[in-house]
């Protein structure tokens, strides 16, 4: 039963920071809330008599729900009643799978909940009116029940997420089957029973397994899985019903299988009958059992992402040396729903070869179809919106002809076509009327399998989509192509026939994109040196996607980001040629994001690339936005998407500076503008500058191996050694005389003997960059060291100048400057290594020790001095290599907020999330007043910047006036266009002429003395003439 939602009701969440927008009224069904039909209509539940109370709103942030709304005036009885009404209804609603809260009003009041289940705990009372916190629903959504200081109580309920709840009672029903004598060892049958129980209860629970659609069976449909006889019997309708394409079972003579089940162990229906089981008269039970969940509001697209989980954790293993599970192996790819709805959103909204309505849309990967499930509602909204609520005749148009999956597991196809199946009964208008609720077959028509006749099951190593099985008749088909195809590598004579099908298909693409054989060079000639690098299938996916999309359609896809950051070999001219051949738009690089709840279990780099299916022009740009880590954020498995900080990126620009990317991700601009000023000095790296002075550096000797021989001439060297998995703190000096001498009979590889004379400096391999441990230390004398460290050797130059030479190192690799470049350069370091690497130290600029002046040269001897004493002088390293390399303080300024939020290590994370002090405010304020104030001194304008202080808020507000203009009220600017840009990080706003209205989050990252300069920039560029109006009227009114 839910309500108009009442103009105050609007008002007062307007007042906690709920832009209208945001807010979706759920008195009615329509396209704008597809999301949330089981909360606008009251949906039949044969097993429940009981009154049910739905809410009147909900406020979304990030396109995903954050706070619903309930009137207590349609709640029923007196204090005890409205308790028992609000418990139903926040069990219910976690049922949803949101990370979210349950709002009871009453005028001027509201009080709040989280979701979850457990009894009801005592709610948290806000009053708009007196609050005085415009920043409520943001912080709600960044700092969870923190922005309320509320109870621990509290807290451990909204961390119960529901996904986990579900997904644990579907492993244990899964753990308790397998003990069963009956079915010991049956993994595939285990796993397709549980499937069948769940698709069951879902039509129990939606009401649409009843007596008018399955009249024959005998008793309360909650007992369809019981026992051998009603199991048969529910079997053979959902495969009447759906068409056998449901998760099969080892034999489809289901009398015989469940009598025999049954004789074995007549305990074996147990768990399957708990999967059935509801409470007396749909009460909830709220102890984490089956009980406590109603299916009712379960979304489909939830069931399947948590049983695709549980099948890829759980599944049969594969027939390979690693045994690995099946569904990893296949395609059954876990994608969390909130990764593929953004990705579905951005390219849906973008499809423009034909109404949204007609498109048609392409998974060449489908895995459990979570795409296509996604892709389906957002088809049935745009059909609602042009033509109103489709029919179920439409809705099945839609479903048969606009939609199409492929993959190589036919296991993966059912569950896609199980989803499906759950989303159209989801979607369909009538589910009082349920005569014709039986569907076509959807395999073979929606959904093709792709393995060939020749590739045997369950190899996974098979070209599937990417081989002859997909005929032509799908290209130049689709209006968008979206996937998460598989990233791993192939090895061996797979990752041949991988490479050799990719290479045919990219000549394919090229000559039929090709300019005019007059046109030098022509795209054929670009991408005829084109390799798969790594032989991973993902980009072979895009390749072939540009065959099935329609000129100008969009491609959508989930990567592996290594595509971002290869600065050189096939990594990068795999990226150019892609970039060359495709009009990339956008890309969202979510490598900060690994190893968070936005995407479980994913530890690799991964991006998310959209793009219009046609040649680029020689001008063309794309938009690059890497979200960045908010703890509390993505702990709900949400992401913060700023567009508007993402950064045009020309793909000129990247080809002639292929770390750019890297540069953006860990930096801003004017981290680019730095790093472009070092390179215009045409410096050489330390490894061309090493080499071309006639120096010896290297890895050191290796012991392991298979043709391991005698090393004489290295007997009794002191000897520097450690494994490899110890962690190495080298100290700032070593005592040569307490090292081990050097005592291997035989070595793998003794290496160059030159590598060892001194002087030398000796870094490890892997350098975890914690100044106060040392980094890299001075021999004087021969010393041996071992593969855990490399050395670089100036014994070739005369003496004083090599010992010079070893000392100036010596600083560089202690300076910020050095960690600096890594940080920015690096394919590897702060993207899935925490340390640095010899490439790293190689790929450093050196200015040459003969450039430095003779104070300078004396500045070096002494640094390096007070660091082999361990004085730790790390702002005399930095000034003095600064000075070398002619960085201005505003420079050093750059390097050393970068280093401060950006590098990966824990405590700087940490830092770049916690809220700024008021000493960082205050010297943020000076930096940007500084900068506005030399800009408008040209027109005698003083400049004035506020504070305005939000205790515990989300955000922090700044007022900027020029001239003796007075500050305005302007939050209700702010949370307009905080409804236009809801994931935004700054918010501009012109309140009165004379006066800026500066949001900012509450995060450090965005208050140091860096991004005050590029704040003033923004300021400056895009807001003057504002600022300057109010003088204008002056002077016009003279």
């Amino acid at each position: 039963m839910g309500t108009t939602v009442s103009a105050e009701l609007l008002n007062e969440l307007e007042a906690l920071g709920a832009p209208r927008s945001s807010v979706h009224e759920l008195d009615r069904a329509s396209a704008k809330n597809v999301s949330y039909l089981d909360l606008t209509r009251g949906v039949s539940v044969s097993w429940s008599s009981s009154r049910r109370v739905q809410p009147t709103a909900v406020v979304e942030y990030e396109r995903k729900p954050i706070l619903y709304v309930v009137d207590s005036s349609s709640l029923a009885g007196g204090p005890e009643g409205h308790a028992h009404e609000v418990e139903a209804l926040r069990t219910r609603l976690a049922c949803r799978g949101d990370v979210a809260w349950l709002a009871v009003r009453k005028p001027g009041v509201l009080t709040i909940y989280s979701l979850g289940l457990g009894s009801l705990p005592e709610g948290v009372t806000v009053e708009p009116a007196k609050v005085g916190r415009p920043t409520f629903i943001q912080d709600l959504a960044i700092k969870g029940w923190g922005a309320l200081d509320a109870r621990a109580s509290q807290q451990a309920a909204i961390g119960q997420v529901f996904h986990d709840v579900l997904l644990k009672l579907v492993t244990n029903a899964s753990t308790q089957l397998l003990a069963s004598p009956a079915l010991v060892g049956r993994v595939d049958d285990v796993l397709s029973l549980v499937g069948r129980a769940l698709f069951a209860r879902f039509l129990v629970d939606r009401g649409i397994m009843n007596r008018t659609t399955f009249p024959d069976f005998p008793g309360d449909h909650v007992t369809c899985f019981d026992n051998a006889k009603n199991a048969a019997q529910t079997c053979r309708w959902l495969d009447h019903t759906f068409n056998g394409e449901l998760l099969e079972l080892s034999s489809d003579n289901y009398a015989a299988f469940f009598s025999e089940i049954e004789r074995v162990d007549d305990r074996a229906f147990e768990p399957l009958a708990r999967i059935l089981f509801h409470a007396p008269d749909g009460q909830l039970l709220i102890r984490e059992t089956w009980g406590d969940i109603d299916f009712a509001h379960v979304p489909a697209g939830l069931l399947s992402e948590v049983y695709e989980q549980f099948a890829h954790a759980h599944g049969p293993v594969a027939q390979d040396k690693d045994k690995t599970k099946l569904a990893k192996a296949e395609s059954i790819h876990y994608t969390p729903r909130s990764v593929a709805g953004f990705i579905l959103d951005q390219a849906f909204d973008a499809i423009r070869t034909r109404a949204k309505n007609e498109a048609r849309i392409l998974d060449p990967a489908a895995g459990g179809g979570v795409f296509l499930v996604l892709a389906l509602r957002r088809l049935v909204a745009a059909e609602w919106e042009a033509n109103g609520r489709p029919t179920r005749k439409r809705l099945r148009e839609i479903l048969y002809g606009q939609l199409r999956g492929f993959d190589i597991n036919n296991s993966a196809l059912k569950l896609a076509a199980l989803s499906l199946y759950l989303t159209a009964l989801e979607l369909d208008p009538d589910t009082d009327d349920l005569q014709d609720i039986a569907f076509d077959p959807m395999i073979g028509h929606v959904l093709l399998l792709t393995r060939g006749p020749e590739e045997a099951h369950p190899n996974s190593f098979v070209l599937g989509s990417l081989g002859p099985t997909v005929t032509s008749e799908h290209d130049q088909k689709y209006d968008l192509t979206i996937s998460n195809p598989p990233w791993t590598s192939w090895k061996g004579d797979a990752a041949k026939r991988l490479n050799l099908a990719v290479k045919e298909i990219v000549k394919r693409v090229a000559a039929a994109r090709s300019a005019a054989p007059s046109e030098e060079p022509t795209l054929l000639d670009r991408l005829s040196r084109f390799k798969n690098a790594d032989a991973r299938p993902d980009l072979a996916f895009v390749w072939r996607a540009m065959e099935w999309t329609v000129d100008n359609g969009v491609i959508a896809f989930a990567l592996h980001a290594r595509l971002l950051f290869n600065r050189e070999g096939t990594g990068a001219d795999a990226r150019n040629a892609l970039f060359s051949a495709l009009r990339v738009t956008g890309i969202l690089n979510g490598t900060a994001l690994r190893n968070t709840a936005v995407w479980p279990n994913v530890t690799a780099q991964w991006c998310l690339l959209f793009a219009h299916n046609r040649v680029p022009r020689a001008n063309d740009a794309f938009h690059f936005l890497s979200p960045q880590i908010e703890s509390g954020l993505n702990e709900s498995g949400t992401m913060r998407v700023d567009y508007a900080s993402a950064t045009p990126v020309e793909f000129a620009r990247l080809s002639s500076q292929p770390d750019l990317l890297k540069i953006l991700f860990r930096g801003t601009s004017l981290d680019a503008d730095l790093l472009a000023k070092l390179r215009r000095r045409n410096l050489p790296t330390l490894k061309a500058y090493w080499q071309g002075e006639g120096l010896m550096a290297g890895e050191g000797y290796k012991v392991a191996g298979d043709n391991p021989k005698p090393a004489p001439e290295m007997q009794g060297w002191p000897d520097l050694r450690k494994s490899r998995k110890e962690r190495v703190n080298l100290g700032f000096s070593v005592d040569v005389a307490k090292l081990d001498g050097f005592d291997h009979d035989e070595v793998e590889r003794a290496r160059d003997p030159g590598i060892y004379d001194p002087p030398l400096l000796v870094l490890p391999v892997s350098i975890q960059y914690q100044r106060d441990n040392g980094v890299g230390f001075i021999f004087r004398e021969r010393v041996a060291y071992s593969e855990s460290f490399f050395g670089y050797s100036a014994a070739q130059l005369r003496e004083g100048a090599s010992h010079d030479l070893v000392r100036y190192l010596h600083v560089l690799t202690a300076s910020a400057l050095f960690i600096y470049n890594a940080l920015m350069t690096s394919s590897q370091f702060g993207i899935e290594r925490e340390t640095l690497q010899k490439e790293d130290v190689d790929s450093f600029p050196v200015m040459p020790l003969s450039a430095l002046t003779k104070q300078q040269l004396k500045w070096v001897r002494l640094t390096s001095l007070a660091i082999e004493m361990g004085k730790c002088p790390w702002d005399v390293v930095d000034e003095c290599v600064a000075d070398i390399y002619g960085l201005s303080k505003a420079d050093q300024q750059v390097i050393k907020d970068t280093l401060s939020v950006s590098l990966t290590y824990s405590d700087r994370r940490d830092a770049a999330e916690r809220p700024p002090t008021a000493v960082e405010i205050r010297s943020f304020v000076a930096e940007l007043g500084e900068r506005l104030q030399a800009h408008f001194s040209i027109v005698n304008a003083p400049v004035r910047i506020t504070f305005d202080e939000m205790p515990n808020g989300a955000w922090c507000f700044l007022n900027v006036t020029c001239g003796n203009q007075a500050v305005e009220p302007w939050l209700h600017r702010w949370l307009i266009e905080l409804g236009r840009q809801s994931g935004s990080t700054q918010i501009f706003a012109e309140a009165g002429p004379g006066h800026l209205g500066i949001a900012m989050l509450a995060q450090y990252r965005y208050w140091t003395l860096s991004r005050a300069r590029l704040c003033a920039r923004t300021v400056i560029s895009q807001h003057s003439d504002h600022l300057l109006r109010n003088l204008e009227a002056v002077v016009k009114h003279g």
